[in-house]
């Protein structure tokens, strides 16, 4: 009777010692093919331009998941695919997909107990389309109605008439790439004018760090909190200082930054060919005016009271620059490279006026059965 006793707690506790591992590893294992097949269905979605609701491309994106979960492992079996439009608008370009799979963990000492094995679920989500915050990015920004943004994008609209020509400056740098010559003045193209050192953002306020010292550590490192454009479906502020409370639209300048200190964390950036995130703004108003960034023309800032109203993110390789030093003038310029590839980073709805925006894709979160730890926004 005691032998009988103890043989029972022997297996009871290889039950759920052995076979509760074999489970856990089982659905680990799961919960990454439906992580990958998810993140597959999202980039699918993403390449193909997709609506949110075309027929065509979500059938493209669930054979894509189902192929990938299959060829991870061919006993597993995708029960649930579903595509959500942002906000329940079907010509979004963005939206998210989930994945619902199963797998059989096959069990040991169980059978002594008439169980041979369970099934175990996962489901995962990932969303696509333009990128509404960004980590890593560089304190430098764009107007979006400088010549040679709208150059750039008449490029990714398919209209190449012009590129690579006059009369914008293209300088020629080893490798072949189109370069823009992007002068640091002023008087931003259509966006507005401010005084002082304003062409640096600062992305915390003005606090410490700031000056030469934050350019040269976010040139070298990137800005390594995120920053928000905004939520166009709930009216979110647009994010620039995320560790401020109750932040204003847009960015600030980066004060107090006329040295030269930060020039070897440049030269970082050009000599190892990095491509960093950077800022595009559309028009630049006084911090102290109370429409924000809903102020209507004519727009100018003063020196440090200026405020940013960005609108995307554009990644670049610098190749180049001159006089940006002490105080910048209509000499002073940034050589750089648009590129347009993979980020990632929080997804949002397209921005209106016809910008070009980076897309990407997000892993939003996973779970057992039908609990999603859901992290996106959308």
């Amino acid at each position: 009777m005691v032998v009988a006793v103890s043989l029972s707690a022997v297996l009871g506790a290889a039950v759920l010692s052995i076979d509760s591992g074999s489970v856990w590893r089982t659905r680990r294992n799961l919960v990454t093919d439906t992580d990958a097949a998810a993140l597959a269905a999202a980039r699918s979605l993403d390449a193909q331009g997709a609506k949110a609701c075309d027929a065509t491309a979500t059938a493209n994106a669930r054979s894509e998941a189902a192929g990938l979960i299959a060829a991870n492992d061919p006993d597993s079996v995708m029960e649930g695919f579903t595509v959500k439009p942002t906000g329940g608008n079907c010509s979004a370009e963005s939206g998210q997909v989930r994945v619902d799979g199963r797998l059989v963990a096959q069990l040991s000492f169980a059978g002594v107990f008439g169980i041979g094995s369970v099934d175990v679920a996962s489901s995962s989500i990932a969303q696509w389309g333009p990128l509404a915050a960004a980590t890593g990015l560089r304190p430098i920004g764009i107007c979006d109605k400088s010549p040679h943004f709208q150059e750039w994008a008449d490029h990714l609209a398919g209209n190449d008439a012009g590129w690579d020509t006059p009369p914008q400056t293209h300088p020629n740098y080893p490798g072949g790439a189109v370069v823009h010559r992007i002068h640091l003045q002023r008087g931003s193209s259509g966006c507005g004018s401010a005084s002082g050192n304003w062409d640096w953002l600062d992305f915390n306020g003005n606090h410490e760090p700031n000056g030469n010292s934050a350019l040269r550590e976010w040139f070298y490192n990137g800005f390594p909190d995120q920053v928000s454009l905004g939520d166009a479906a709930t009216g979110r502020v647009k994010d620039c200082n995320p560790n401020e409370t109750g932040a204003q639209d847009g960015c600030d300048p980066k004060t107090g930054a006329g040295g030269g200190s930060f020039i070897d964390s440049l030269e970082y950036l050009r000599d190892s060919k990095i491509t960093f995130p950077i800022m595009v703004y559309d028009k630049v108003v006084d911090r102290r005016d109370p429409a924000g960034c809903s102020a209507p023309p004519p727009w100018n800032g003063s020196g440090s009271n200026a405020r940013f109203c960005h609108v995307a993110f554009l990644l670049v390789r610098i190749h180049g620059w001159d006089q940006i030093t002490g105080n910048l003038g209509d000499n002073s310029y940034l050589d750089l490279e648009f590129v347009d590839e993979w980020w990632v980073g929080s997804i949002g709805q397209e921005p209106s006026g016809g910008r070009p925006t980076v897309h990407g894709v997000a892993l939003c979160g996973g779970g057992y059965g039908t609990k999603i730890d859901n992290t996106c926004d959308v």
